[in-house]
């Protein structure tokens, strides 16, 4: 009632637009009958705004995955309980949870719950009962121990603990089956236990021994042993193993001595590895009289899983069931990398431990096998269970090596980048991300190239937002292997940003930023200037220095588009080669803009090939509409591109020289027009 309130209240406040989620449901008992069938109550937690139904999961202790049960679908308006008849709760560990679905078929479970699943050994006049804790946190209620004696049959209660293990001393000469509950019985919300099957007391019974270790060997047999027993006069040991289609147990064979103190189980259709197996030790005397079993000597088999080899993870991931033969005082990780034939401790891990990953890890063969150990104290030999061994060949790949930039260049709008790969890497994935940010970044992912067979791959990072006329970017390079493990490259690269700015005495000053990312160190920078979009010289200077000041006469002339561009220069590489890196062509910015047309072009010549305005990159086009006219007035050449201008041709072919006519028209984002009439010779 208190959680649905609060639900309603925080309805109230975020409005009733809210969608309410579904809420993880509550297993609140389990219920085993007689026959095994277990019964699962839960209670939904839930709103039937937002919620399709539930749904039950099942798991024996023999198989590590949950399974839908079927047709344990429960709507909102339906009982929330089921059951399940054909749970074999009576002759193993069952574990369940409930997972409830949204409108969105998005689940929320509840915790994992276990049906309580109680056994009955023999002991010395006494019965040992032990089960296990439905989940690690309900520890809040006692066990209720309740017996059924075949000299009434009525059941009658007889104590209660909060343990998980109990021993009982009724009347000799009746058979007497048990069940718990946890909760007393009288609350309607009591888990119950299995029933276990009839045992009777039996007088003059020789001492059974306790079982000292269990292990599987590597043929599928199962090696038993025991101590011996302090009665006097054993002649004989009986092994057991419990039935698992019916109830009770079936008798492996005997030993026929009193030194005899291990016995194989030479069955391998028995697949121990998977499925686990109980095993009992009966002593018998001289007189035939058969021990009942001792607290210790009722044991079953440690479940081992395959290992899974996760090559992504360089590790081996160990899994098994917890054991519950015993009280466990830690587990042992046995390994072996000589095909089994010898085994060392590898790992000694605590006692609720049931998973280990083994990451050292070479190409080889492995053999892997887990111990639950309990210590007795008083010089006594340790109680080991050991698993099944598991054998595998490991294959450890090569470490990746990472790629390497070789330049990062601005070409136009765009960035080329290009970078060395291992030609003979056809795995990898290679990763670029850019940062517009410097280089702490933030980086994002822009490209992901695959093997071309060749060691250098080049790609252009084209995206429309780069401005490379105001901007410097950074971009780091990631090898991917195929498990998409990341090898960053060893640099970060950065291109190299280039501002040119006029200063009062016309001169230009060029300033840059130090490029990086080359494999080797840079050697030198070399400046090229351009005028009128042509190469007019180059200049070089050493690297560290990221300023020049061009003085050039021809600064002055506003007749002239002056315009550069840097480029870097590497040292030789280990193939003896120089890489180069580009800047953006960065045009003069003048203190002072207008608009210039020559007086003359030569189409034909080696330069001023092209008639068309010179302008500052101060005045920002809007629109543009430059015209030529022949000596008629008839228009022979017209353009809207900016910056746009005749190369002298009439129909393909070059003009006749002679005087033209032009009017040019511009619109600034400013606001402001400019127009431009005259007449220029055009010279052949």
């Amino acid at each position: 009632m208190k959680k649905y309130f609060i639900l309603f209240i925080l309805f109230l406040v975020f409005s009733f637009n809210a969608v309410t989620q579904t809420a993880a449901p509550e297993i609140t008992q389990i219920v085993v009958n007689e026959t095994g069938g277990a019964t699962v109550f839960w209670t939904p937690n839930t709103s039937v705004n937002d919620f399709e139904y539930s749904e039950v999961w099942y798991q024996q202790i023999y198989i590590p995955e949950f399974f839908k049960i079927s047709g344990s679908e429960s709507l909102f308006d339906t009982s929330y309980c089921y059951k399940y008849d054909e749970a074999q709760a009576n002759s193993r560990l069952t574990s369940y949870y409930v997972a409830n679905y949204n409108s969105n078929m998005d689940t929320l479970h509840s915790e994992v719950v276990s049906a309580i699943y109680l056994t009955a050994c023999f002991t010395v006049e006494r019965f040992q009962l032990s089960w296990n804790y439905m989940h690690p946190l309900w520890t809040n209620h006692a066990f209720h121990i309740y017996r059924l004696s075949d000299k009434d049959n009525t059941w009658e209660f007889i104590d209660s603990t909060y343990n998980t293990s109990f021993q009982d001393d009724p009347m000799p000469g009746f058979s007497y089956s048990y069940k718990v509950y946890y909760k007393n019985p009288a609350d309607s919300t009591a888990s119950v236990s299995n029933i276990t099957p009839p045992i009777s007391h039996v007088e003059r019974q020789p001492v059974t021994p306790s079982i000292t270790s269990i292990e599987i060997l590597p043929d599928g047999t199962t090696a038993i042993e025991w101590e011996k027993s302090p009665t006097i006069n054993v002649a004989d040991y009986i092994i057991y193993i419990r039935k698992t289609t019916t109830i009770g147990w079936d008798e492996l064979g005997r030993t026929g001595s009193p030194d005899i103190l291990k016995w194989i189980d030479q069955r391998t259709t028995l697949d121990n590895c998977e499925e686990m197996r109980t095993y009992a030790i009966a002593a018998v005397d001289a007189c035939g009289e058969t021990g009942t079993n001792y607290p210790d000597s009722c044991k079953n088999t440690l479940v081992l899983y395959p290992p899974k080899y996760e090559i992504c993870d360089d590790e081996v991931k160990l899994m098994w069931e917890r054991y519950e033969g015993m009280t466990v005082d830690r587990y042992e990780i046995l390994l072996s990398d000589d095909d089994g034939e010898n085994f060392v401790q590898y790992a000694i891990l605590s006692n609720d431990v049931t998973a280990y990953s083994y990451k050292d890890l070479k190409t080889g063969n492995y053999c892997f096998k887990v111990s639950a150990v309990k210590e007795r104290g008083n010089g006594e030999k340790p109680q080991t269970i050991t698993s099944c061994q598991y054998c595998m060949y490991i294959y450890v790949p090569q470490e990746t090596k990472p790629a390497f930039f070789r330049f990062v260049s601005v070409i136009g709008a765009d960035i080329q980048i290009c970078f060395e790969v291992n030609a003979t890497d056809i795995n990898s994935r290679y990763q670029i991300e850019r940062s517009s940010s410097g280089i702490d970044g933030p980086y994002e992912v822009i490209e992901t190239l695959t093997p071309t067979g060749a060691s250098l791959i080049c790609t252009v990072d084209s995206d429309k937002q780069l401005k490379v006329l105001s901007r410097s970017y950074h971009y780091l390079l990631n090898t991917l292997d195929s498990c998409g493990k990341a090898y960053p490259a060893e640099k970060i690269a950065q291109s190299i940003l280039l501002t040119a700015k006029e200063d009062e005495n016309t001169y230009a000053n060029l300033k840059w930023n130090d490029y990086e990312g080359f494999k080797t160190e840079l050697d030198r920078y070399v400046i090229t200037r351009y005028i009128n979009d042509e190469f007019d010289r180059e200049y070089i200077v050493p690297f560290g220095t990221t300023s020049f000041t061009d003085t050039d006469p021809r600064l002055s002339n506003r007749g002239f588009l002056f315009s550069y561009r840097i480029t870097a220069i590497s040292l030789p590489s280990f193939d003896n080669k120089r890489d180069t890196a580009f800047s953006n062509i960065a045009p003069l910015k003048r203190l002072k803009s207008d608009v210039w047309l020559p007086n003359a072009f030569t189409p034909a010549g080696r330069s001023n090939t092209i008639f068309r305005p010179i302008y500052g990159n101060e005045i920002e086009v809007e629109t543009y509409e430059f015209t030529i006219f022949n000596r008629y007035g008839a228009v022979i050449f017209q353009t809207t591109e900016p910056r746009g201008g005749w190369d002298g041709r009439i129909n393909g072919s070059i003009a006749a020289s002679g005087g033209y006519g032009y009017m040019l028209k511009i619109k600034t984002k400013s606001g402001d027009r400019i127009e431009r009439r005259g007449s220029m010779l055009l010279v052949n």
